[in-house]
């Protein structure tokens, strides 16, 4: 999907349809969330289904 910059980030979001919650770690480019719908969590907390696809990427 691309780096983890703002630069990436903001190009990504412009796409993201509008979600009652988003679920993501700490990075400070997910600043740009909606705060009152933005639920910063740690790293593998975030986003439970990045558990198998990040094993098979080996990362």
């Amino acid at each position: 999907m691309g780096n983890r910059y703002e630069q990436t980030f903001l190009r990504l979001y412009q796409r993201l349809p509008e979600a009652h919650r988003y679920s993501a770690d700490r990075y400070e480019v997910y600043n740009w969330l909606p705060r009152d719908r933005h639920e910063a969590r740690k790293g593998r907390e975030a986003n439970q289904n990045e558990g198998l696809p990040s094993v098979l990427r080996g990362s």
